[in-house]
């Protein structure tokens, strides 16, 4: 039971033909490029768990023909679980980490959220593929030093016992966005997360639609019918008027064909 979440990448050339890259270096600077390029080519959505009524297959075959092949997006435990096994595929050493976000509306913060580890010898930084708001654009070090990109930036610092968090810099202040644990996480370890966040009345995967995706001059943003989209020029936001108007967004900006 629950080998498929074992499986390994039926393809690792095809996944890095949908990211518009070549293998990248087995070093930090190379899974900053690898991080950068799955942010701007595959978007966080949603769409699958709060309009199909699905709960995500976490089976890598199934990531990889949803992701892959058929070009869609997924939220954390799908983007990130495919993109640890892409990195595990390449050569890097990268493990599952289990996180909570952490917000100031949220006094006790369940850990529904999924990232990734990856070693360097003695060194270790943080990936994450599949937070669809603020992340970093590049690998974190665990050592505490800045990571600044696309005018973000984030450190990670010592929280309560094992856990670390993940900080970033906004308006001269450090805002705490993660906190994980640094013990050993299984594949198996996240169906009960994934089964809450795509079913639960009180997720708000369920609740409201969203997708998101980066660009190099900022974003675009589907808030339930609200549109955003950020560039050098400034931001655009207007309302949904349509079911028909909605698809052609998510075509045009998120590659997402429903």
């Amino acid at each position: 039971m629950y080998e498929e979440l074992y499986a390994p990448l039926p393809d690792a050339k095809r996944y890095l033909e949908r990211l518009g890259m070549d293998a990248p270096d087995i070093t930090p600077e190379g899974l900053s490029e690898l991080i950068v390029a799955h942010h701007d080519s595959v978007p966080f959505e949603n769409y699958a768990v709060c309009e199909e009524k699905k709960i995500p297959s976490l089976g890598i075959s199934d990531l990889f023909d949803k992701i892959v092949t058929r070009r869609r997006g997924g939220y954390c435990f799908e983007l990130n679980a495919l993109f640890c096994s892409l990195l595990r595929s390449l050569g890097f050493d990268a493990r599952p980490l289990l996180c909570r976000i952490l917000r100031a509306d949220r006094a006790h913060p369940a850990p529904l959220h999924r990232a990734t580890a990856v070693y360097f010898g003695d060194d270790r930084c943080f990936a994450d593929v599949g937070f669809g708001g603020p992340m970093p654009e590049g690998a974190v070090p665990f050592d505490g030093s800045k990571q600044t990109a696309r005018g973000l930036t984030f450190r990670i610092v010592p929280a309560d016992g094992r856990s670390l968090d993940l900080l970033r810099l906004e308006d001269g202040v450090w805002t705490p966005s993660v906190r994980f644990s640094q013990d050993p996480v299984d594949e198996v370890d996240f169906i009960p997360a994934n089964y809450f966040c795509s079913s639960s009345p009180d997720s708000g995967f369920v609740i409201h639609r969203m997708a998101n995706i980066c660009r190099p001059d900022g974003f675009a943003r589907i808030a339930d019918d609200v549109f955003t989209l950020r560039t050098a020029e400034g931001d655009e936001t207007r309302r949904i008027s349509s079911s028909e108007e909605e698809r052609s967004l998510l075509k045009e900006y998120f590659g997402i064909v429903l």
